[in-house]
């Protein structure tokens, strides 16, 4: 008598009409051509079987499954497969999911009691072995961290989410010493978004003449474009930085806001804090003025207030004296300061301050100057028209104007 086999996933009853065997899960049943499954047979495919409601099915193992159209929930994955969107090779979908570290895939719990300083640590480790990002997904009761060590110079990428860390690991950024989330150039402050730490020193340096840049953008040359509208001139920024300090500003407050921070801290080599290179490569042909540094702006007519371009100020941690050798050193320059009247005829070309703040000198906008203590018949020459500074930078009087 021929034998076959059948495979069912769910039955009440069941005729087979050829011979072969039912199956449930991994229950195989042989029946013969035209003859009735008995209730032990029908009893044990009802126990093994796969549920289905509406076209879903529970509780299922599959091997290898392909699912199309439709959606697997609370499925083991781990094994599976999965190519990338616009990809061409297929991996496996925790290789996909491993492409940046979660601190929850580690036990993190941002439920604001639980201590995280062995998932964190464990996260972080783990994202230092493949160079990755650690993400702290955002918990609106923050993360609590008491244990492990988390130096303000670990290297890595940090996207903190604006989420709130406390704890004892944290250090204290109040006094300067905050770790973790904190700057190791400056552990007074505190990062909220994304922390960086990339140490291009760290490579070797291949010729004499080379920089090691630790993150670099450029752009390429600005150029006309035909769909342009305006087919004579077009503007090109490669980086916009932008922000607004925000309302709440009175008297007695402090609401300042930085649109960049800068921060060198000196040891035993040089530096500087910023440099900028304008490089004459070719002749300007449309007329206009480059600069190394352009500051400018606008507003609404009448809300003047107090503003400085550019101020340039030092001391110790504690407030006190350690100067600047020099404030402005300017060389190689045709003209090496220049100044324009404010166009309404008012205000000083310069203004010149001692130490306890009291004005000393000036040059106002029609380059008339007052000196404190300085006065015609002091000074060497004829005349008290004038007075005049020559080529070695000596005062002297004139009745006539200075040569």
């Amino acid at each position: 008598m021929r034998l076959s086999m059948l495979r069912v996933a769910s039955i009440a009853a069941l005729l087979c009409a050829s011979a072969g065997a039912c199956h449930a899960q991994n229950v195989e049943i042989s029946f013969q051509a035209n003859a009735v499954l008995g209730a032990d047979a029908l009893n044990e495919i009802q126990k093994n079987k796969v549920s289905v409601t509406n076209g879903t099915a529970t509780n299922l193992t599959a091997s290898a499954p392909t699912i199309t159209g439709g959606s697997a929930s609370g499925t083991d994955l781990t094994a599976a497969v999965a190519t990338a969107f616009s990809g061409s090779v297929s991996r496996a979908l925790s290789a996909h999911l491993g492409d940046r570290v979660n601190v929850l895939d580690f036990g993190a719990k941002g439920d604001g009691t639980t201590d995280n300083g062995t998932a964190f640590t464990n996260a972080i480790n783990a994202a230092q072995a493949n160079d990755q990002d650690v993400d702290f997904p955002y918990s609106s009761t923050g993360y609590v961290v008491n244990t492990g060590i988390f130096p303000n110079t670990t290297k890595g990428r940090f996207n903190f989410n604006g989420n709130v860390f406390s704890g004892t690991a944290l250090g204290t950024p109040g006094t300067g010493a905050g770790t973790f989330n904190s700057l190791y150039t400056n552990p007074w402050l505190i990062v909220t978004g994304t922390k960086e730490e990339i140490d291009p020193a760290a490579l070797s340096l291949p010729s004499s003449g080379s920089a090691l840049i630790g993150r670099a953008l450029e752009c390429l040359p600005n150029r006309p474009n035909t769909s342009d509208t305006v087919k004579t001139g077009r503007m090109v920024a490669c980086l916009y930085i932008g922000a607004d300090t925000g309302t709440g500003g009175a008297s007695g407050t402090t609401y300042s806001m930085e649109l960049l921070n800068s921060v060198l801290n000196l040891s035993s080599s040089s530096g500087a804090a910023q440099e900028i290179d304008v490089n004459f490569n070719g002749k300007v042909l449309d007329g206009g003025v480059s600069r190394g540094l352009f500051i400018t702006g606008g507003g609404a007519a009448g809300n003047t207030t107090s503003s400085v371009a550019i101020d340039i100020q030092h001391s110790d941690y504690s407030g006190g004296l350690l100067p600047w050798s020099t404030g402005i050193s300017i060389r190689n320059a045709t003209v090496g300061l220049r100044t324009y009247a404010r166009s309404d005829g008012t205000g000083f070309l310069y203004q010149g301050y001692n130490a306890s703040g009291t004005l000393v000198s000036e040059i106002d906008n029609n380059g008339y100057g007052t000196f404190a203590n300085i006065t015609g018949t002091t000074l060497a020459g004829t005349g008290n028209a004038y007075a005049c500074i020559n080529s070695s930078g000596q005062l002297y009087r004139s009745s006539t104007a200075c040569d």
